[in-house]
C-alpha cells in the first residue's frame, strides 16, 4: 500500500473504532482497539507495555529507573549525550540541565522529562530488545542436535590440509601455528 489508509500509532487510545482495511477483494485487516493488559501487572510493567499514555501517569519520575535498567547504557547515551549517572535521579538531574528544563529557581522538572523519556521509550526511540522465551521441546532438540555432532567428522580445515601436499617449508610454518613453543620458532627465524 503506498497510502495511509488508517490511523495508528504506538500509543495508547489511538484506535478508538474497528476499522477496515482492503488488501485485497476477498481480504481484508482489521484494525481494532486492543490494549489487553493482565490485571495483576504492576504499574511499572502497565506504563512499560505502553498500557498508559505517558501524559496521563501521575508521578513518571518514578519509572525512568525501570527503563534505565533494561535499555543498554550505550543506547542511552547515544539518544540523550548523558556521559555517566548513578541512578536514575542523577541521570534525571543531568538531563534536565541539559535540556534546559527547569523550574524557577533553577530546579529541575522532573515530571516534563520524565514524561518525554516514557514518550521515547513507547515509540521506540530507545532501543531495547529481548530474545523470545524457548519451550522445554525446543531445548531438548537443542541439546540433540549437540548430541549428535560426530568427533570423528573433521573440520575443513583438517580436510584441507589432508588433500593438500604441502612443502617442507609450509609443513614447519603450519606446525608453529597448530603449537606454538620456542623451538619452532628458533627454527623459523633462522
Amino acid at each position: 500500500m503506498k497510502k495511509a489508509c488508517c490511523r495508528v500509532a504506538p500509543i495508547p487510545g489511538e484506535t478508538k473504532t474497528w476499522q477496515y482495511i482492503t488488501l485485497t477483494k476477498r481480504i481484508y485487516l482489521i484494525d481494532c482497539p486492543g490494549i489487553v493488559h493482565d490485571e495483576h501487572q504492576t504499574d511499572t510493567e502497565k506504563v512499560l507495555k505502553s498500557v498508559v499514555r505517558a501524559e496521563k501517569v501521575p508521578d513518571p519520575s518514578q519509572y525512568i529507573g525501570a527503563i534505565l535498567e533494561r535499555v543498554e547504557r550505550k543506547n542511552i547515551q547515544d539518544v540523550y549525550g548523558i556521559g555517566e549517572w548513578e541512578d536514575a535521579d542523577a541521570f534525571l538531574k543531568q538531563l534536565c540541565a541539559k535540556t534546559g528544563k527547569l523550574l524557577r529557581g533553577g530546579e529541575p522538572d522532573f515530571n516534563n522529562v520524565s514524561k518525554q523519556i516514557i514518550v521515547d521509550w513507547q515509540r521506540g526511540n530507545l532501543p531495547y530488545f529481548t530474545k523470545p522465551p524457548r519451550s522445554e521441546e525446543e531445548e531438548k532438540l537443542e541439546d540433540e542436535r549437540i548430541g549428535l555432532v560426530d568427533s570423528a567428522v573433521k573440520n575443513p580445515l583438517e580436510r584441507a590440509e589432508e588433500e593438500t601436499k604441502l612443502t617442507d617449508a609450509q609443513k614447519l610454518i603450519l606446525a608453529q601455528v597448530k603449537a606454538p613453543d620456542s623451538e619452532s620458532n628458533s627454527m623459523l627465524l633462522n
